[in-house]
Parts: C-alpha cells; structure tokens; sequence
C-alpha cells in the first residue's frame, strides 16, 4: 500500500472593495524583503536607504533619529527600559528594523513594492513591537500611519507597551494596470522619551475566494485498486473566467512544476506505483 498527499497553494485575480476583508485564501506573500533578511553580524554593516529623514547606524542602541537593522538588542544596552529582543521569526540571525523616533513626526520607512496584480484585493500587514518596558512610565507610544502612493490608509493607534509583537494590517485593491506601489510609514508621535519602535515582516498577500481541494484528507490507495479524482473546488467565485492548472512537487513542496495538458477542475490520480505525492493547483 502506499499513499499520497496534495496542498493548496493559490495565485488569483479579481475586483473587490478596497477596506473589504478577505473571506477566501491567501496567496503568497509578494514581498520577501519586508523581514529585512538576515546575517550573523548584530547589525547590517551597510545602510539599506529605507528611512527618509533618519540617519542609518550600526551602534546600538541607536539615539533619537536614527535606525538600524539588527537580529538582537541586548538589555543592558544604555537604555535600560527597552525590551531585550531578536526579530520575530524563527531564523536566531534575522533581522529588525529599529527606529529611535525624531523629534519631530515624519516619515521613517518607504519602499516601492511591485509585482502586484491590477484588479486585486490584497492583504497588507507588519509585525511592530513597542521596545519600552511595560512598567515605564511618562515614555511616549509609537503610532504609525500607513501610506500608499502618499495617501493615508491606515493608522495603528498608540501600540501598547505590551512586550509583544502585535500585526497591523489592512486590506486595499489595486486599480486598473497597477502593478506598483509606493509605501511609506509615518510616525505620528513626538520624539523624545519613548517613541521607540521596531518593525519586521512587512507583508503583502493576495486574496481570493474560498478554494479548496477535495477530499481534504490524505488518501490511502492499494497498489492494484482503483485511480482517484481530485477536486479543484471554488466556492463564490467572483471570476468571469477561472482557469486551473495543477502542479506537482517532487521534492516535498519545495519546487513545483505543471503537469501538462491537466487544466480541468478534476485531476484524475493514477500512478499506482509506490510513493508519496505532492499537488496543488494554480
């Protein structure tokens, strides 16, 4: 006997409302250098140019002003209230970005993003965590808006010193043959005491509606029994034309390639030698 098993992994196109929530599936995240990468040294030695206004350094703690990329900030470095902390990830070499805010609000982050799909709703979202210790007190809170192409589409509020990373996020569409943007963050609170902020895994996915593969569990099929039918299943589809093209892995979901000719919603197994097997559609 042997068995096979198959993952959904989906890539869509479609027009929604922008600020609508995504009640379907996320695609992949399209934007792989929002976790800032990562290195054995504590900071990045090079200045990677994403902060306007602000001065790139590889001393830690950095002072009012400046930022850093980093994989650690360690407790007893000057400012004893900050949270000592790696990057939110499960990489011990990733690295943040931490902003010791100005004295004045402005932009401190902008990148251009592309790759983007016209027509789509997408999920933006980052993981930001207040640096100052919960029991400080008189210390300023973070508070961030997000721009995209300058407009304001999202403020967080003052983030809580809750010595945790907390995700932001907010769903927008792109327009008719958009295919970029430009994303700026800005810091809406005055510098000083507090203010201090470190931001990781900017992301932005692409949602579609409700898909499924069917049967959802893993089959089991005897070397002399029968084939079995696989279901590309779309629920509410909001397409005027959907087209499926299923793909298979032979190297345990890490690189895929199309299976030829097989574009229908049904994909019909029928390799019955021993295995494990490895599908998702497009």
């Amino acid at each position: 006997m042997f068995r096979y098993c198959f993952y959904v992994s989906l890539m869509f196109s479609g027009s929604f409302a922008k600020g609508q929530g995504c009640s379907g599936n996320f695609g992949k995240n399209i934007f792989e250098s929002g976790d800032f990468g990562s290195g054995t040294a504590q900071t990045l030695q090079n200045d990677p140019q994403i902060a306007p206004g602000y001065i790139y350094t590889t001393s830690l703690p950095p002072s009012d002003g400046y930022y850093t990329l980093t994989n650690l900030m360690r407790q007893n470095e000057i400012y004893g209230d900050w949270l000592p902390i790696g990057d939110f990830s499960d990489d011990a070499n990733g690295y943040m970005m931490v902003v010791n805010a100005s004295n004045e609000p402005g932009l401190f982050y902008e990148q251009t993003i592309t790759g983007l799909c016209e027509d789509v709703l997408y999920e933006f979202s980052a993981d930001i965590i207040n640096l100052v210790r919960a029991s400080s007190t008189d210390r300023i809170d973070p508070n961030v808006s997000f721009l995209l192409d300058g407009e304001v589409v999202y403020s967080t509020g003052d983030i809580p010193k809750a010595e945790r990373w907390i995700k932001y996020g907010f769903t927008f569409s792109t327009t008719p043959g958009q295919t970029s943007l430009y994303l700026s963050l800005r810091n809406n609170a005055p510098g000083g005491l507090g203010n201090d902020l470190a931001l990781d895994n900017i992301t932005f996915r692409p949602c579609g509606s409700e898909a499924l593969i069917l049967p959802q569990s893993v089959a089991n099929i005897c070397a002399d029994g029968e084939p079995i039918d696989i279901y590309a299943t779309i629920i509410g589809s909001a397409f005027e034309n959907t087209f499926i093209q299923w793909r298979q892995s032979f190297d345990e979901g890490v690189t895929w390639v199309h299976l030829v000719g097989e574009t229908e919603e049904v994909f019909r197994f029928d390799n019955l030698s021993t295995g494990l097997y490895h599908y998702r559609y497009l």
